[in-house]
């Protein structure tokens, strides 16, 4: 960063035929605030021959704040491209919105904010966001100075967007419920993050996820054959990060719950550091009394797998190639669990974070051998529920999402162990 800033990465979105020039020179400023190698500018920065749609949901993702730039002609663009799956611009407004990023409309050559009716559904909130002005010579510099320190003090200040309301969270559930339907694939699905109402943690997030299919299993381990289909006819909520110490930490003051097992992942628990990092050391039992106790259950083991393969199947929650820069494990953990927002780059196609690597994950499902039966019969587990994710112990292999793991019960498999919550949307 430049001249001692702090650490913030910026993601500019605007319309090339509309705010070019003055985003170029917008562009430079932040890049004189934050580094040049912190502000991402669209497609300017994007690398020929990528998957252009994830590119930018990743971009984003890894962005803390992105700047919405608006011009005279913005929202007429956006009129004409409302139908097009390929609106980039909305595309990266609704990722951002639904990752609950700080969004800052830049409003610049003398442009209004557009009315709420002049924005398609899924971005309107944009209205409603605090916006900056930037003029031109001779306030341009000195207006985005101004920007600068009030991205610096929303970052430090930990400023948040309001989360979707629950007439948003009911839209976005009957878009979920209609998607499998249309025969979309991951990257046609936008992700949607939000909180729920009336929980015991209001800072637990839950990713969306749509109705569709998949092949589960593979053909890479003798467990995992044979692959096969499997459907899901309602949509359902699954949590975006594995529970955390601090949120373990809640549970434990209510009455809930009692400490993590074993001298590790006590310390860890105990390490103010590690607050935001996963909960490790308890068992399946523990784990199904959290959620319980949450309002919630554990995911079942098909569950898991489709929140972080999709539609396609993805080898990884991110694609079919190993990246070790979006994921926790061996050789890159430093022999523990990381904070849950390490790793950004690491969502699954529903944008839950950490499906791969960190923590291995309780299944509410047995294990046995496939194919998956859909009846709820391996959900009266006895004994051996299955483990997912791989974690920081783990190498390559294990991170895959189709690799599972036979689980003790009453176990808690040497400190790498924790879980995610999981909910169900009533049809």
């Amino acid at each position: 960063p430049a001249n001692g800033s702090p650490m913030i990465n910026v993601f500019i979105s605007y319309r090339r035929a509309d705010s070019q020039e003055t985003t170029d020179r917008l562009h430079d400023q932040m890049g004189v605030h934050f580094g040049e190698e912190n502000v991402f500018q669209d497609v300017l920065d994007i690398p020929f021959g990528v998957d252009f749609r994830r590119y930018i949901r990743d971009s984003v993702a890894k962005c803390q704040v992105v700047l919405v730039v608006i011009g005279p002609d913005w929202a007429c663009l956006l009129d004409e491209r409302r139908d097009s799956p390929d609106d980039f611009v909305r595309l990266e407004i609704e990722t951002a919105l639904q990752l609950g990023k700080l969004v800052v409309p830049v409003t610049v050559r003398g442009a209004a904010m557009p009315p709420p009716e002049a924005l398609p559904e899924t971005i309107r909130a944009l209205c409603w966001l605090n916006r900056a002005v930037v003029r031109p010579n001779p306030d341009f510099k000195r207006d985005c100075e101004r920007l600068a320190h009030g991205i610096k003090q929303a970052v430090d200040g930990a400023a948040t967007l309001e989360l979707p309301t629950v007439a948003a969270v009911g839209m976005a559930e009957a878009r979920a419920a209609s998607f499998g339907a249309s025969g979309g694939r991951n990257t046609d699905w936008t992700p949607f993050v939000s909180t729920l109402d009336g929980f015991a943690l209001p800072d637990m997030t839950f990713c969306l996820v749509p109705t569709g299919g998949f092949m589960m299993g593979s053909s890479a381990h003798s467990d995992e054959k044979p692959p096969h289909p499997q459907t899901f006819n309602q949509p359902y909520w699954i949590a975006q990060t594995p529970v955390t110490n601090a949120q373990w930490s809640a549970a434990v003051r209510a009455g809930a719950v009692s400490l993590p097992i074993g001298e590790k992942a006590l310390a860890w628990f105990r390490d103010p550091t590690l607050a935001g990092a996963p909960v490790v050391g308890v068992t399946w039992g523990m784990a199904q009394g959290f959620a319980a106790w949450l309002g919630t259950r554990l995911p079942t083991e098909r569950e898991w797998e489709y929140a972080a393969r999709g539609i396609d199947g993805w080898t990884y929650p991110w694609g079919d190639h190993f990246d070790a820069g979006r994921v926790v494990y061996k050789h890159n953990s430093g022999g523990r669990p990381w904070p849950v927002e390490g790793q950004p780059g690491g969502a699954s196609w529903v944008g839950a974070l950490h499906l791969a690597g960190n923590v291995w994950e309780w299944t509410a499902s047995a294990y046995a051998p496939y194919p998956y039966p859909t009846d709820g019969s391996r959900e009266a587990v006895t004994g051996a529920p299955v483990l997912r994710g791989g974690s920081w112990a783990s190498d390559q292999h294990d991170t895959r999402a189709a690799f599972r793991v036979k689980g003790v019960a009453d176990d808690w498999f040497i400190s790498v162990d924790g879980f995610r919550c999981a909910l169900s949307v009533e049809g």
